[in-house]
């Protein structure tokens, strides 16, 4: 099948077009994702001031020593009571 000059011209315009079209929708999505980024942080400023909010997951601190072990039961870190040794 022979295509004319003009179907090729025809075609890469469109790509461009459609290209071109693809950016600039790319680059609006970015610019309102950095708008309410940006809204979103200044109201946690607003919320909790200087120091940030308050520390959470992984960051959290430990626990208190005295909640350890607050059952009674035996943990893993604990060293089990050593038994008698019967071969003597």
């Amino acid at each position: 099948m022979f295509t004319s000059h003009f179907q090729v011209s025809n075609w890469f315009g469109n790509k461009r077009i459609r290209y071109k079209k693809n950016i600039v929708k790319a680059q609006e999505e970015a610019n309102a994702y950095a708008t309410k980024r940006a809204l979103q942080q200044q109201a946690e400023q607003q919320l909790y001031g200087v120091m940030g909010p308050p520390p959470s997951g992984p960051l959290a601190p430990p626990p208190s020593p005295s909640s350890w072990n607050s059952g009674g039961e035996q943990q893993a870190w604990e060293q089990p009571e050593s038994k008698p040794n019967l071969a003597d």
